[in-house]
Formats: structure tokens, sequence, C-alpha cells
């Protein structure tokens, strides 16, 4: 298990699951109206699968 893992349960931070994917809720002082934040979708592997065509074969 990553650091930064195990850090976010011991901050004021809050993490939860939408569909299907992990969003952080700051803590008040750096966001009073604590927005969910997602992980910014920059990975090479996503890009490419964002292109992706599905071909079903009969």
């Amino acid at each position: 298990m990553q650091a930064h893992h195990r850090q976010i349960h011991t901050t004021d931070w809050a993490v939860r699951l939408r569909d299907g994917l992990p969003e952080f809720i700051p803590p008040p002082w750096i966001d009073p109206e604590r927005r969910p934040r997602r992980r910014p979708r920059t990975s090479t592997l996503d890009r490419e699968l964002e292109n992706t065509r599905v071909v079903e074969f009969a």
C-alpha cells in the first residue's frame, strides 16, 4: 500500500466512491463548499481506453 493511500485516512479529507471512481472531498478550510474532486484522467492508458472501439464477432 502506498503512503499517500494511508495518509488520506488520517486527514480531514473524505473519500467516497461514485460511479465506481474515487472522489476526494477537501476539508472546509480548503474548499468551503466541499466540492468532490476526482483524479485527472491524464494517463496514457486512460487516453487509449477512451479511443478504443469495441468490435463484436458473431
